[in-house]
């Protein structure tokens, strides 16, 4: 399943297949929703604050079941413990590649 096919699975689950609501759940504007399906992209972080009962795992992996299975706290912990290295990494990579491009456009000479 790809990113675009997850928005509209969450679409429909939470919202009965409107992206409005959807996207006022999410507190972000229906454009947002249409270019994440456009770009076959979403932002993990806010559908899982947002969305009760969703699985990190499926977000960050697009796989397995959409929801999370009866949990109790410590596994809830355990999940948003894996979200929140998962989102650190992605900064941490982010940064990386920033630190690389700012070190090329420095080398430049005009």
């Amino acid at each position: 399943m790809n990113k675009s096919e997850m928005v509209e699975s969450l679409i429909n689950y939470y919202d009965g297949g409107n992206k409005a609501q959807f996207a006022n759940r999410l507190g972000l504007r229906p454009q947002t929703i249409s270019s994440w399906i456009k770009r076959n992209s979403y932002d993990a972080e806010i559908i899982f604050a947002k969305c009760e009962g969703v699985s990190a795992e499926w977000l960050l992996s697009c796989e397995g079941d959409m929801l999370r299975h009866s949990q109790n706290a410590e596994d809830i912990n355990k999940e948003l413990l894996h979200l929140c290295q998962e989102i650190v990494s992605n900064y941490q990579q982010r940064d990386k590649v920033i630190s690389q491009l700012v070190s090329v456009v420095n080398s430049i000479q005009y």
